[in-house]
């Protein structure tokens, strides 16, 4: 749940979070929301997502439940489409969807757990879907001079918690280095002054 005592004036903003059915990604669109923006909230878990939408809703909150699995192109694409046409446009996409996809660490020896599979899917949901929506709607957020956040993991910046792979280095350290490229190729001016923005617990880059 979002902190009460942290608010924006947001109104009339058009966010578009992604992987949040929970956690961080939740957390994130009713921030957003109670502070006035209309959020279209994104999961490939279409029941989680659709329950959560509602409860927000309740609590007269502006949300819409986009659902789709960002780990193929093809979705990614009709996602981004289906969130710009019910917002009327965007102003901030968040990139947050990503997941481990096992449910214990699996130690860099085990190289025969690490299989082709298990690194494409990694790579499609934590890094390329990133991609993805920023490519699909980089024309809407050049129209409302929005902005792009990265939600990334703190494996980025070298601090394992364990000498393990949970998440993949793919997903850490891709969009975070990503991020810098992204904002050249969209016209965002140094330092990040329009476009995009990178930012992490504790940090925020301009």
């Amino acid at each position: 749940m979002s902190n009460p005592n942290i608010t924006f004036n947001l109104a009339g903003r058009r966010a578009l979070v992604t992987g949040s059915a929970s956690g961080i990604g939740r957390a994130t669109a009713e921030l957003l929301a109670r502070s006035g923006a209309r959020v279209a909230m994104n999961d490939r878990a279409a029941d989680t997502l659709g329950a959560v939408v509602s409860r927000m809703r309740s609590s007269g909150l502006h949300v819409d439940a986009v659902p789709g699995d960002l780990g193929e192109s093809l979705t990614a694409a009709q996602v981004a489409c289906r969130a710009a046409e019910q917002l009327g446009g965007l102003d901030y996409l968040i990139n947050n969807a990503g997941a481990p996809f096992t449910r214990t660490p699996i130690p860099p020896a085990e190289l025969e757990a690490l299989t082709d599979d298990f690194w494409d899917r990694i790579l499609r949901v934590n890094l390329m879907s990133a991609f993805w929506m920023t490519k699909a709607l980089a024309g809407a957020l050049r129209a409302s001079r929005g902005a792009v956040v990265n939600n990334v993991s703190i494996a980025a910046f070298g601090r394992w918690q364990q000498r393990c792979l949970r998440d993949g280095e793919g997903r850490a350290r891709g969009p975070n280095a990503g991020t810098r490229s992204w904002a050249r190729l969209g016209g965002a001016r140094q330092r990040y002054r329009t476009g995009v923005r990178k930012f992490r617990v504790g940090m925020l880059i301009r």
